[in-house]
Formats: structure tokens, C-alpha cells, sequence
């Protein structure tokens, strides 16, 4: 994104926060107006129409009030191009804990019969980690 293109988005989340940010208001007050500023529909710089929660307009209010207009620049994400976890680690973690391990929900349709072996119902109940076959010691 260019410095141009930061600046039409700081400038259209400034024209959607204006009214909130304008004058002195009472918290009650600015709660209304934000939430009506909530309820519209915007078009954004790239002609799309979007709605924005009361949670981003609070963010973007905050972020206009600590650091003006440049507070509304938006930011780059800091894990861009990376993966949440590496297959690595998910390998070392535990052969059986891999990517194509068997889900939580997989398990519970395809459980076995506990029915007579009250051990068995015990784990069959026990929680595991997300992604473990239940056969395996490592989880």
C-alpha cells in the first residue's frame, strides 16, 4: 500500500469517526452516535459498500484521540506471508498430532463402543489436544 493509499483510508476512517470526534461529548452521547454510525453502510475509498462495528469506530475514536490522523493509517499485520503454525512443529509435536490427525469432531462420530469397560468410558471422556488420535501415548 502506498503512502497515498494510507492516506485516502486515514482520511475515510476520519470521515466516518467526524461526527463522534467533532466536539466535547458525554460518553452516553458519544455511545449514541456511535452506534448510529455503526447501523449505516459506508463506501469505502475502493467503492465498496461496508458496515463497521462499534468496536472498530471505538478503536479507530482512540487511535484518532492518541495519535491524530496518523492513528488511522492503517497497519501492516506483522505475521504477513507466514503460516499460524509451521508443519515442523506439528510434526515434532507428535507423529500422530499432524496435520492429518483425526479432529475432535471426526472422533466423536467414529468412536468406538465403550459399552461393558468402564476404563475405556473414562478416556473415551478425558479431554485430548485438538487434532490427536485417540490411540496415541502422546496425548
Amino acid at each position: 500500500m502506498t503512502n497515498d493509499d494510507e492516506e485516502l483510508v486515514a482520511l475515510f476512517r476520519y470521515s466516518v469517526i467526524s461526527e463522534a470526534v467533532g466536539t466535547r461529548r458525554s460518553p452516553a452521547e458519544r455511545g449514541l452516535i456511535v452506534r448510529s454510525l455503526a447501523s449505516r453502510s459506508w463506501t469505502t475509498p475502493k467503492g465498496e459498500e461496508h458496515h463497521y462495528s462499534r468496536s472498530t469506530i471505538d478503536r479507530w475514536i482512540t487511535d484518532y484521540h492518541r495519535d491524530g490522523l496518523a492513528g488511522l493509517r492503517p497497519v501492516p499485520r506483522a505475521d504477513k506471508g507466514r503460516g499460524r503454525v509451521s508443519p515442523e512443529l506439528m510434526a515434532e509435536a507428535s507423529p500422530s498430532c499432524g496435520p492429518d490427525a483425526v479432529g475432535r469432531s471426526d472422533r466423536r462420530h467414529h468412536r468406538p463402543s465403550t459399552r461393558g469397560d468402564p476404563l475405556r468410558a473414562h478416556h473415551a471422556r478425558s479431554p485430548r489436544p485438538l487434532g490427536c488420535e485417540p490411540q496415541s501415548p502422546h496425548c
